[in-house]
């Protein structure tokens, strides 16, 4: 289908918001349901990655690092709203999340000439800077709040990088990835796991309502070496990969770009846009449900009935459907999709 916006009813529907780029190079904050029908498309001044919704109507989206600029874009008057600036020495790693109990915008930065990760305070209403405290590691990324409200969960990718390089990484011999608990109120990291190899990236992940962590790499080693690339993680334990033969690991080619969690459903969503496809599991005891192929997919969130997963061609799937639902086919989906 076309691309055209479609108006929007007073009443509450199904939305799901990406970033998205045409085949102009432009880039969009987009929202669409889920029949297929476009319900804003408002440009952005350069490519987003991650988004998260501040209320029913105003969604910030995240640059791709390295960076400085994230969107607060106004769905109901679809306008973009203002643009926020990292503060100088910092860059965005793309991703956020949105703490209500405080009124706070939490984001993942890059200090870029000591290349240590912090996670960043804003005002949710001002978006001036709060505080600043360290995320635990280097090349910190996608991060959650957990239930209690108290703590951060944040994957540090290991990863060195510099704005002057671009994407360039530069410290792939001495990467020191790890998965860090960070208490809120303190600033103290009260808890860090390490992946089984110091090149598994770790980048993104998803929180379930009992508080296991699941999380999912980026391997930096020989393209011949088979590692787990998805871990499970509980307060106390260890990472914990989830329960896959050795060769099936080799199906995702080394990458993770995205996971979502259904509590309800009792599954959980990864998806490989290297490899070309998304599979999924069960929360419970981590074992692989089926999987399917589906080119260059990434974008992926949980309704409250299905998942529903994005891609590079503008297309949706469910875990419930074998051939796209719908395509939009003048754009095309970045790496995360979130449900509101």
């Amino acid at each position: 289908m076309g691309a055209n916006l479609v108006a929007c009813s007073t009443a509450k529907q199904s939305r799901f918001v990406s970033a998205a780029s045409n085949h102009q190079g432009e880039h969009f904050v987009v929202a669409f349901d889920d029949a297929g029908n476009l319900l804003n498309q408002v440009k952005i001044a350069n490519r987003g990655h991650d988004l998260v919704m501040l209320d029913d109507e105003r969604v910030a989206a995240f640059s791709r690092r390295p960076f400085t600029k994230l969107f607060i874009v106004d769905l109901k008057h679809n306008m973009l709203q203002r643009t926020v600036t990292s503060e100088a020495g910092f860059h965005f790693y793309g991703h956020g999340v949105f703490d209500t109990k405080r009124n706070q915008l939490i984001t993942t930065e890059n200090q870029i000439e000591s290349a240590k990760g912090y996670l960043v305070f804003r005002d949710a209403t001002s978006f001036e800077v709060v505080k600043r405290i360290e995320s635990g590691g280097v090349g910190p990324h996608q991060l959650a709040l957990m239930p209690d409200g108290d703590h951060i969960v944040v994957a540090n990718g290991g990863i060195k990088t510099h704005p002057k390089k671009g994407r360039e990484k530069l410290n792939l011999d001495t990467m020191a990835p790890n998965l860090s608990y960070v208490h809120l109120s303190s600033g103290k990291v009260v808890e860090t796991v390490i992946p089984p190899h110091f090149q598994l990236s770790l980048r993104h992940l998803a929180v379930a309502k009992s508080g296991e962590v699941i999380v999912g790499a980026q391997y930096q080693g020989h393209y011949r070496d088979t590692w787990p690339l998805v871990f499970s993680h509980k307060r106390g334990g260890e990472l914990k990969p989830l329960d896959a033969k050795p060769d099936f690991w080799l199906a995702f080619n080394q990458y993770i770009a995205s996971i979502a969690i259904n509590d309800k459903e009792n599954r959980i969503a990864v998806t490989s846009p290297r490899g070309g496809v998304v599979s999924f599991w069960q929360l419970d005891n981590h074992q692989l449900l089926n999987h399917q192929r589906f080119v260059d997919c990434a974008g992926v969130a949980s309704s409250k009935d299905s998942i529903f997963v994005t891609n590079g061609k503008g297309q949706v799937v469910t875990n419930n459907s074998k051939s796209p639902l719908f395509q939009l086919q003048a754009l095309r989906f970045d790496n995360h999709l979130i449900y509101s």
